[in-house]
């Protein structure tokens, strides 16, 4: 999912791990339990002949709320890949640590992974950016395939990091979408939001970008991560007079903004990008802040959507409920982390390998995810030399916000 600094959420768990998933302890480590095989692989197996799987998630401190939803994302995966034959016949295990948020903390819980006699398959750092930016690094150097949520524009650069892999729209993607839908609405003149992490600043650019190209004016603000107050920066926004505005949020900062939005009494279209399908946008604010707020979203997290029946996703809604018997957060905050590891598993399939180098090669000749057992996520894939998907404009839908039903934006009448 979407990098993010510090969200105000509550605290989450670890949960108990069924199949060959570890257990969490309470500290945030697991150690797994392995079926028998013979096979070693070239970045490590254990003695037993598994793959092992090493993931960083904020399981504890003020992204708990995230981290944790994350973190079952990521064991219902390993769940579905092992009742599905695992990775060339052999189990996979997951081993999962809580960093606390902590990018620091992050680092010295890889490294120390590293340091030990058995090196992971795959690592999966974290769900924030600043968890993700700081470890791809360390695992390049240490020649480790990497998938996570994130979409830190910073990491699409095959050439520096040939080894990592993301499933989720990047920001470059998701703006070019949300201009050409302003520009077939014949809005010219905007109005641009966004909070001050990484991702969010870096889909600000392109947004300013291509509205540029596209012949439209524009005003940009930031918000703090930490701020509680959103009026400064929408009284500037409408000083401009503009004639919709694009927020670009991580976490609480959405309500933030709407709530300073209805108390300035201001109701001109207000439209988010795909981050509002993680962060239950609707839940933040009541129904009467609602009114002219639209999600952009990948039609298979709107409720009553028929891709919201396929068998990919059914597979994915019971693996998930083992560990998420209430779905809660916005069900892309589930997706995205849950479809990379299967990527890497169908990948390493073709491959007849879990090296890293091959499983790369073989990962980006997955143009579509119909080639990908249970992705959730139907449509393009990445071809060519592409780590992220090639998502186009006409891959997002835009709806009302409204509430979610099973994690899922059902469109306010």
């Amino acid at each position: 999912m979407r990098g993010s600094g510090r969200l105000s959420v509550i605290a989450g768990v670890c949960s108990a791990i069924v199949m060959s998933v570890a257990a969490c302890s309470s500290s945030g480590s697991s150690a797994g339990a392995a079926s028998s095989g013979s096979s070693a692989s070239s970045s490590g197996s254990s003695a037993a002949g598994t793959y092992n799987v090493f993931a960083v998630e904020a399981l504890s401190g003020p992204d708990a709320a995230y981290g944790q939803a994350a973190g079952d994302a990521v064991k219902a995966a390993v769940d579905v890949i092992n009742n599905s034959g695992g990775v060339l016949g052999h189990k996979v295990v997951l081993t999962m640590k809580d960093d606390a948020g902590d990018p620091t903390t992050a680092v010295t819980l890889l490294e120390s992974e590293l340091a030990g006699s058995t090196k992971p398959n795959l690592v999966v750092p974290g769900l924030f950016s600043t968890e993700t930016v700081p470890l791809v690094p360390i695992t390049t150097k240490a020649g480790i395939l990497t998938v996570a949520p994130g979409d830190a524009q910073s990491l699409d650069d095959p050439a520096k990091y040939p080894l990592h892999f993301s499933c989720t729209p990047l920001g470059s993607s998701t703006a070019a979408a949300l201009i050409a839908e302003m520009k077939s609405k014949g809005y010219t003149k905007l109005g641009i939001a966004v909070t001050d992490d990484e991702a969010s600043v870096s889909t600000e650019s392109y947004l300013e970008a291509d509205a540029k190209a596209a012949g439209m004016t524009y005003t940009a603000a930031q918000l703090s991560l930490t701020a509680v107050d959103a009026t400064p920066q929408l009284e500037q926004l409408m000083a401009a007079k503009p004639q919709v505005v694009i927020f670009v949020m991580d976490g609480a900062s959405n309500g933030v903004l709407l709530r300073s939005r209805a108390t300035l009494g201001w109701n001109v279209p207000f439209y988010t990008n795909t981050a509002g399908t993680s962060f239950n946008v609707g839940a933040q604010v009541p129904p009467a802040d609602w009114k002219n707020v639209y999600l952009q979203a990948q039609s298979f997290l709107v409720y009553g959507n028929p891709e919201t029946q396929t068998p990919q996703f059914k597979t994915f809604s019971a693996a998930l409920s083992k560990y998420v018997p209430q779905v809660t957060q916005g069900m892309a905050l589930y997706v995205n982390p849950y479809d990379p590891l299967l990527v890497w598993a169908a990948a390493a399939n073709e491959a007849k390998s879990v090296d890293p180098q091959k499983v790369a090669a073989a990962i980006e000749r997955l143009t579509n995810s119909s080639q990908v057992p249970n992705f959730v996520g139907q449509g393009t894939l990445y071809g060519g030399d592409a780590h992220f998907p090639n998502f186009a404009p006409s891959d997002f839908v835009y709806v009302p916000i409204g509430p979610t039903v099973d994690g899922l934006v059902k469109p306010a009448s």
